[in-house]
């Protein structure tokens, strides 16, 4: 009788083992993608915040003292406008990743599945 479940337990021991490994290969995916995220969204904000600091000065200069002030106010609402946007972008970009371990979940189900076919299988040809 021994003889007969160690092949099973043998292969739901590789099954787990396969399936903690994709669990940890998924966090690990999971810990880059937000570290690539933030490097990127830091680096983008900086050079946007230079380049749109400098656009400004040279627009409020260029504009001259009669229209200075109303100009300034233009750019604020603009920045706060792209502000707006760009951190709804963003929230929905972070949002559209599927579930954390999403793909272990699928494979479970799959070897769940899996094995009730095996036993179904097993009980209707006795």
């Amino acid at each position: 009788m021994f003889d007969l479940i160690k092949p099973i337990f043998s292969i739901l021991a590789e099954m787990a083992k396969t399936r903690f490994e994709l669990i940890g290969t998924e966090l690990e995916e999971e810990r880059l993608r937000w570290v690539e995220l933030l490097i990127i969204a830091g680096v983008s904000l900086f050079l946007w915040a230079m380049g749109l600091v400098m656009a400004s000065l040279a627009l409020i200069e260029w504009v001259g003292e009669l229209h200075r002030l109303q100009t300034m106010m233009v750019l604020a609402l603009t920045f706060i406008g792209g502000a707006a946007w760009a951190t709804w972008r963003w929230k929905s970009k972070a949002a559209a990743k599927l579930p954390l371990l999403a793909k272990t979940l699928i494979e479970l189900r799959l070897d769940a599945e899996a094995l009730r076919q095996g036993a179904r299988g097993r009980f209707h040809h006795e």
